[in-house]
């Protein structure tokens, strides 16, 4: 494997500590936290994204011409357990199934510390020109003592457009990928958000 490994904003507030090959697969080390959207000790599922797009994007990139780099264009999770809080690991693992000249799949897992399988994940990417730059941000949310929010992660979150069940939310460098996108994994983790977000909305006028 030889495009680069980067890792920016995104990754530092979901836990991202290790990016590593472990050929055939790419491996993805993620320390839990405590999340103010978590239930009962457990943390959205949303807050998967990062890791889970870092494994399955770099597996996909495996699988693309030399120069060429990775779009999320397709993200999937089975979750099949509880996300941990309590400060371990999750190992998010995933391999290459299928590339061709412009596309890539791969699949994988996420195991908790205790050797479970926490889900199963799948990925399509479209392959581009080019090796993205580094990723950096000069203002990062900080864990401080307790839980973080996801909200003050993503900002103030509006409707100008007044459609019913609409959001709009402006992405900064803090929710980007190294090209300057929009971050896969925090597509992932946006939509579940604004979901709960809503059906608590719902909830609250019955």
């Amino acid at each position: 494997m030889t495009f680069p490994i980067i890792a920016g904003p995104a990754e530092r507030v979901f836990g991202v500590h290790e990016i590593s090959p472990a050929a055939p697969e790419m491996e993805i080390r993620a320390r839990t936290r405590h999340w103010e959207e978590g239930g009962d000790g457990d943390a959205p599922v949303g807050v998967l994204g990062v890791p889970v797009d870092n494994a399955t994007g770099y597996a996909v990139i495996a699988g693309a011409a030399p120069g060429h780099w990775s779009v999320t264009t397709e993200l999937s999770l089975d979750v099949f357990g509880p996300i941990p809080t309590d400060g371990s690991d999750l190992v998010v693992s995933a391999a290459l199934v299928h590339s061709n000249a412009s596309t890539g799949f791969s699949e994988g897992e996420v195991v908790d510390a205790q050797g479970h399988t926490v889900a199963r994940v799948r990925q399509r990417g479209l392959f581009v020109s080019g090796y993205p730059g580094e990723a950096t941000s000069a203002a990062l949310p900080s864990a401080g003592p307790g839980p973080v929010g996801l909200g003050a992660y993503f900002g103030v979150v509006s409707n100008r457009s007044r459609k019913r069940g609409a959001a709009e939310v402006d992405v900064t460098a803090d929710l980007v990928n190294p090209m300057g996108n929009l971050h896969g994994g925090v597509g992932l983790c946006l939509v579940e958000w604004m979901a709960r977000e809503s059906l608590q909305a719902v909830g609250s006028r019955w």
